[in-house]
């Protein structure tokens, strides 16, 4: 990089605009008279290219940038990169809440020998932030590296000049970060005697297998080829071995049995009573002997009975009989009404064939009648002769004992099948009309369902109101945590200000003891014509003090701040998981009725006509229970 124009206006001591142009400069050097603003060129040259200064000891601490009594400054530098030209600037500006970096820039100047003007024509290159990362990608050094190898801080210089030549050294070192090399050999110090304990190690290793021989690996061959036909051998004898075990145990448990029985055996001697059992056993034996006889007749009994029971006719030719028999009765005993009426009526043709010639009428009504009584007659004996061949039938049946009486209660059976009947039939249309009503009413399930979740969208609307609350308690304590922040901050920012003042006055007064007036300057080399003010250590304890009570108190801010915004994500994320809970079950009941009194109301209806569904099945069962008896 080769600086070619450098514009300052309103920069640290150039209050005004000034211009320092290396234009066609191969080596340069700044002289002037201390505080003239030597420093400040050099600071303007890096806060162009980093927007920060080696001397601010911080990199965001840009107020010392600006001129004290300015309200907005800038800086522009034009430089040379390989054939390239580009133009680097920056803007201070004053605020209420401080002195910030505005509308940064680097441009890359289309011709390469222009001096940045207005006129020029330019290609953005970066803006803004990205300014920074485009000139250290550009020159391929970071601020850090920069300050090491181009820009030493003046203040590290008087030290280094100052100091013991050991002292030189290291200070060199830390200037040009070589520690760095310092870290390398370290490490590699740190490698070599990992690596050494390694090969320690391996050499043993190496010892302790100096007897692995070629005669050697061929007998450890030899020997695990052995080893594993004995462990064949082995893996088929243990089963057979763990098989002879197992017999050898039950065979072992066997006899250990069999001993205990005989010892058993052995103690068993005759009681005296066995006489009277056996005489006792021989009575229960006949005793059970005829018992069984007596069980075989019975059951012969009831399988004769059985075969009688089956071999009788069927129940209803017998009931058909009976209705029968009962017609026959009334038939025969209606024959000789009939026989009589036919005499009668013989008479009355008798006395109506006598009459015939006066009653003509007569005559004619008596022929009616006695056609009649032909038919009657005819009919009569037609039914008498079927009766009579019934009757030659049914005679050899066998009316069954109890048969009439059978007859009578199946008269009462059918009446109250008949009553039982209707009354299932009632039963089975309120059953019917109570499940039709059941059908037909809303589903238990989804009712309970809306219900339930009418009941969680209550319980759920209840919790949103204290977590908004909370949540806005807790951003509310988040922005005052903030605030705390930022004035913790400023005050520290403030604090460390003022130390650096006192820190650059200290240095000077430290240099005071080495100059003489009239004599060089040791670090400037520039005549000494007035020595500056003494001033005491304490002024510089006291800002360190404070610096350090600033500092806690940025870290104390900071560690309520985290602490409120974790509250606060944690109220966030409790208030949206509500809200979502909400949302879901809003989107729920947005098909449903959702009105709990109603909801209420219905199941109270469902579980009625469950009740009265249930009520008449068990009736419906009980008479259909009575009416197959």
């Amino acid at each position: 990089m080769r600086p070619v124009r450098l514009e300052l206006n309103g920069f640290a001591a150039f209050r005004d605009e000034a211009v320092v142009d290396f234009t066609d400069t191969d080596f340069f050097v700044l002289v002037g008279a201390t505080g003239s603003g030597k420093s400040t060129v050099i600071d303007a040259l890096t806060f162009a290219l980093y927007g920060t200064v080696p001397r601010w000891n911080h990199r965001s601490m840009v107020m010392y940038g600006l001129a004290p009594t300015a309200t907005q400054g800038k800086v522009a530098l034009v430089f040379d990169v390989g054939d390239q030209r580009y133009l680097v600037a920056r803007e201070l500006r004053r605020t209420k809440a401080g002195v910030h970096v505005r509308n940064a820039r680097l441009d890359r100047l289309v011709d390469p020998t222009a001096s940045g003007g207005v006129d020029d024509e330019i290609e953005s290159v970066a803006a803004d932030s990205g300014v920074t990362p485009a000139v250290e990608k550009l020159l391929g050094l970071p601020y850090e590296h920069f300050c090491q190898c181009v820009v030493l801080p003046q203040g590290e210089f008087a030290d280094f000049l100052r100091a013991k030549p050991a002292d030189r050294r290291t200070i060199l070192l830390r200037l040009l970060g070589a520690g760095l090399y310092g870290d390398i050999g370290q490490r590699a110090n740190n490698l070599a005697r990992e690596a050494g304990v390694k090969a320690e190690l391996l050499a043993a290793q190496v010892e302790e297998l100096a007897d692995a021989t070629d005669a050697a690996e061929d007998a450890a061959a030899q020997r695990e080829t052995a080893l594993r036909a004995l462990a064949g051998t082995v893996r088929d004898e243990v089963p057979r071995l763990r098989s002879a075990e197992r017999a050898l145990e039950q065979a072992q448990d066997h006899l250990d049995g069999i001993v205990a029985e005989r010892d058993l055996l052995t103690g068993i001697a005759a009681p005296p009573e066995v006489a009277e059992l056996d005489a006792a056993h021989a009575l229960a034996e006949s005793t059970l002997t005829a018992a069984d006889a007596a069980e075989a007749t019975a059951r012969a009994a009831d399988r004769a009975a059985r075969d009688r029971l089956a071999a009788a006719p069927d129940r209803r030719p017998l009931e058909q009989a009976l209705r029968d028999h009962a017609e026959l009765g009334r038939v025969t005993d209606a024959v000789p009404g009939a026989e009589e009426a036919t005499r009668e009526a013989a008479d009355a043709l008798a006395r109506s064939s006598t009459e015939a010639a006066a009653a003509g009428a007569a005559l004619e009504q008596a022929r009616l009648d006695r056609d009649i009584a032909r038919g009657t007659l005819a009919d009569l004996n037609a039914q008498s002769e079927r009766l009579t061949a019934e009757l030659e039938v049914l005679d050899a049946v066998v009316v069954p004992d109890g048969l009439l009486e059978l007859a009578g209660r199946t008269s009462e059976a059918a009446q109250r099948v008949s009553a039982s009947a209707g009354a299932l039939a009632a039963a089975q249309e309120r059953e019917i009309a109570a499940q039709e009503a059941a059908a037909a009413a809303p589903a238990r399930g989804p009712v309970e369902e809306s219900l339930r979740l009418t009941a969680e969208l209550a319980e759920a609307q209840r919790t949103v109101s204290p977590l908004e609350r909370g949540h806005a308690d807790a951003a509310e304590a988040l922005r005052v945590a903030a605030e705390t922040v930022a004035a913790a901050e400023r005050e520290r920012d403030e604090a460390r200000a003022a130390r650096e003042h006192a820190s650059v006055t200290h240095r000077a007064a430290a240099l005071r003891s080495g100059l003489v007036a009239g004599a060089p300057c040791p670090v400037c080399d520039q005549v000494v014509t007035t020595l500056p003010e003494a001033k005491d250590e304490p002024e510089l304890a006291a800002a360190d003090q404070a610096l350090r009570q600033r500092d806690r108190r940025v870290t104390t801010a900071r560690a309520e701040h985290a602490a409120a915004s974790a509250a606060e994500t944690q109220a966030g994320t409790r208030l949206d998981a509500a809200r979502q809970q909400v949302a879901g079950l809003t989107e729920r009941l947005a098909d449903r009725p959702h009105d709990p009194a109603a909801l209420r109301q219905t199941l109270a209806e469902i579980d009625a006509l469950d009740a009265e569904v249930r009520s008449s099945s068990a009736q419906a069962r009980a008479r259909r229970a009575d009416h197959d008896k």
